[in-house]
């Protein structure tokens, strides 16, 4: 998850990109004014807001309201995602999966698990199994208020009933990484809400929405929501993108 973003930054150029906490965005008479916590001011020609729709909210307040309120109707909850290896003597299952999600009607604190080990090569050493545990969601947000150790003894015992792993075993490498706030919920209606945010947002010359939060979470999803952002602000001064105007394949 980290080459992708990476290789993006470099692609920018390091000298060319400017991080901190964004405390607000206004319009100006030339533009857009972006503040950052420090105050420091960025002055540009457009912005994309591309938040989680809890932090584009409050963003979006003084640019118009509507869009701050349709905003503030989308709901998103927390999750935790354990990655954890085991020794392989301690693992005695077929390891020949990639993962599996456990159904709500059996109301386990566990989400899903990835078998990462065998999903993506090179991902562990010889002798050692890595899984993936994810906590949380809406339906057990109670979950994130307990400590990293507890959380990984939970999951650990989850591996123990679910997996097979023996009872006894420990993981020889655990990290917790929480994500408070990004998971957005699509609840009922939410097309709707991200189409009328959409048609004012086009309606604002140098304003743009993307991400997670409006028709999809997965990476594709967000990728195509940030160039399809870039490619209608860069349509508002004439210019295209290659892709764009790239002949598109015909179908049936």
């Amino acid at each position: 998850m980290q080459a992708l973003p990476d290789a993006m930054a470099a692609a920018v150029g390091p000298e060319r990109i400017v991080s901190g906490e964004v405390t607000a965005v206004a319009r100006t008479d030339g533009g857009w004014r972006v503040t950052l916590a420090d105050d420091t001011v960025i002055d540009g020609d457009a912005v994309i807001v591309a938040t989680e729709a809890w932090a584009a909210e409050p963003l979006a307040r003084g640019v118009d309201e509507r869009i701050a309120d349709l905003l503030a109707q989308i709901p998103c909850s927390s999750s935790a995602v354990v990655p954890m290896a085991f020794r392989a003597e301690d693992c005695p299952f077929d390891t020949k999966w990639f993962g599996i999600l456990s159904p709500v009607i059996e109301d386990r604190p566990l989400l899903a698990v990835t078998l990462s080990s065998s999903k993506w090569p090179d991902r562990a050493p010889a002798g050692r199994v890595l899984l993936r545990g994810f906590v949380g969601g809406p339906r057990n947000q109670g979950v994130m208020e307990r400590s990293d150790e507890e959380i990984i003894e939970m999951i650990r015992r989850q591996f123990v009933d679910l997996l097979g792993i023996r009872a006894d075993a420990q993981p020889v490498f655990a990290k917790v990484y929480r994500w408070t706030g990004g998971m957005p919920q699509y609840t009922l209606g939410h097309l709707d809400r991200v189409d009328e945010l959409e048609r004012r947002a086009a309606a604002i010359p140098g304003f743009a929405l993307a991400g997670g939060a409006y028709r999809g979470v997965g990476i594709p999803n967000c990728i195509e929501g940030g160039e399809r952002a870039v490619s209608r602000l860069l349509g508002e001064w004439g210019i295209a993108l290659e892709e764009d105007s790239a002949p598109q394949p015909r179908t049936r």
